[in-house]
């Protein structure tokens, strides 16, 4: 998670606007227009976060609410999408204190408000995977409870997990993924920079073998040693082993700082944490058992080194599948860019001839019925598939009745006396008498319940019937034969059929585009 993405966070946030954070990543780095304001704009919306974008003179900075998101630029450095609170005289610019002579010199006039729609739901999903992670150190941790020596146990235990967690945000920052701990300290002030230090290859060593790898290796496999001689009652026996060898730890303490401060000069805080944890456990170590070379146990120094090697293999292939997987990640979400690309969606849709549906006063059309987009569904009750095509419209309807029209239409021969035919009727008619709300609550009942016909002609028997149906729906007949519209459900944008190389829930990224361009 990039700063840019931990504004918009924090913002949504103090709106008390709550998503998936993983989802809106992956969303916007697959919108063809990223990482625009446009971007941010379309995903919010997908979302159903009502938000706008508009451009505002300096003078109208005192009208804006107390929290918002502002385009700024601070001399030599690139644009950024800001955090922005007000309080008194003061603007806070990701957490900055400035005056409003200061923050106009960087404002570049574009800000973003965003508010919950009616149809908005909090996203944020509970992190299984953390909870995982978080159980499993628990449960880890119960032999020390049962050991003798309780408090250096606990101590070195709760340290190697610290040195674990910072190992892991450093390898997740040379993969480019920033969050948690990184997020909020990596990028703190002009001088702290991790991911430009864990990605730096300036000394050979760190192209093959990285900080990332030692430390991972290294804390994972004195985790697994202290809950294994704790379980033993031997903890002071692997200490006394470890004190001939932790001084190793020294070395790569001071060329780690030395590399930061000389080399790339940028400092890592999370570098910094992980070798503050080495300092602190070499310490400990020499104060629970001075350096004696007579203290080394071979059993002991095998069983280390089996655990390092172990763990450093299991660890080559895990590294290796989630480079991939990140990897494939970044190809998908580029993939999707580029078929969200509305250049080339307008092309594939263009490229049939536009039908114009019958339609009359007793057609089952609602929406907008000025809107620049027209939608016809070509459905039927009894299709199976058709039950997400009405899902995708109903979701459509609530989020942008006031951009779209939509007309259904059915293709049924009405001379036949079948029951299917008076279903469709009935259904039209249930429209233009009781409205969309009651049109609609029947074809859940079609879609969802096992041999609902019968029940649905039973209650509807009683309407009247009307011939203008009849016509209407006749029409429709002959105008699908005569097109040679054979299946369900088909979809039509103005006319032209929605391009098979699309899901029918690609639609909805390109309303705006549609909308403006009024073809």
């Amino acid at each position: 998670m990039t700063n840019y993405y931990k504004n918009i966070f924090r913002y949504l946030e103090e709106e008390k606007i709550i998503i998936n954070k993983s989802e809106f990543e992956f969303q916007i780095q697959s919108h063809a227009e990223y990482p625009s304001l446009l971007a941010v704009s379309d995903i919010l919306l997908f979302f159903n976060i009502n938000n706008k974008v508009f451009k505002i003179p300096v003078d109208n900075l005192e009208s804006m609410p107390n929290f918002f998101l502002a385009l700024t630029q601070k001399e030599g450095e690139s644009e950024d999408f800001s955090f922005i609170k007000k309080e008194n005289d003061k603007y806070f610019v990701n957490d900055q204190s400035m005056t409003k002579t200061d923050f106009t010199k960087i404002f570049k006039n574009i800000v973003l408000i965003a508010e919950k729609s009616a149809q908005f739901e909090n996203t944020s999903t509970y992190n299984y995977q953390m909870s995982f992670v978080g159980l499993i150190i628990g449960l880890m941790a119960l032999p020390i409870l049962m050991s003798d020596f309780y408090h250096f146990n606990w101590l070195f235990f709760c340290l190697s997990v610290l040195g674990i967690y910072f190992s892991y945000e450093t390898f997740n920052l040379s993969l480019g993924i920033s969050k948690g701990f990184s997020s909020k300290f990596c990028s703190y002030t002009p001088q702290t920079n991790c991911e430009n230090v864990v990605k730096s290859n300036k000394w050979k060593v760190f192209e093959t073998l990285s900080l990332s790898d030692i430390s991972l290796v290294f804390f994972s496999s004195q985790l697994m040693l202290i809950v294994l001689y704790s379980f033993i009652n031997q903890f002071k026996l692997l200490i006394e082993t470890s004190s001939c060898f932790m001084w190793l730890s020294l070395p790569l303490i001071f060329l780690s700082v030395y590399y930061q401060k000389n080399v790339e000069k940028k400092w890592c805080p999370l570098c910094l944490m992980i070798s503050c944890v080495l300092l602190i456990q070499t310490v400990l170590v020499y104060i629970v058992n001075p350096f004696y070379l007579s203290s080394v146990d071979l059993k002991v120094l095998l069983t280390v080194s089996f655990v390092f090697i172990l763990l450093s293999i299991a660890w080559y292939f895990i590294k290796n599948l989630t480079i991939k997987s990140n990897d494939y990640k970044n190809q998908l979400s580029k993939a999707i860019r580029f078929k969200r690309n509305y250049s080339l969606f307008k092309e594939q849709l263009l490229k049939t001839e536009p039908l114009h549906f019958p339609k009359n006063d007793h057609s089952v059309y609602y929406g907008n019925k000025e809107a620049n987009i027209q939608i016809t569904l070509l459905t039927s009750p009894f299709c199976e598939h058709c039950k997400k095509a009405h899902e995708i419209l109903q979701k459509l309807h609530q989020k942008y009745n006031n951009k779209l029209a939509f007309h259904i239409c059915y293709s049924i021969d009405i001379e036949s006396e079948s029951s299917a035919t008076t279903v469709i009727k009935n259904l039209q008619q249930l429209f233009l008498k009781e409205g969309l709300e009651r049109y609609e609550q029947e074809l859940k009942s079609f879609y969802n319940k096992d041999n609902y016909i019968n029940d649905f002609i039973e209650q509807t028997k009683n309407l009247q019937y009307n011939l203008q149906i009849n016509e209407l729906l006749k029409k429709q007949n002959e105008f699908t034969n005569q097109n040679q519209l054979n299946f369900t459900p088909m979809i039509f944008i103005n006319g032209y059929k929605f391009p098979d190389i699309y899901e029918k829930e690609d639609f909805e990224f390109f309303i705006n585009d549609l909308n403006e361009d009024n073809f």
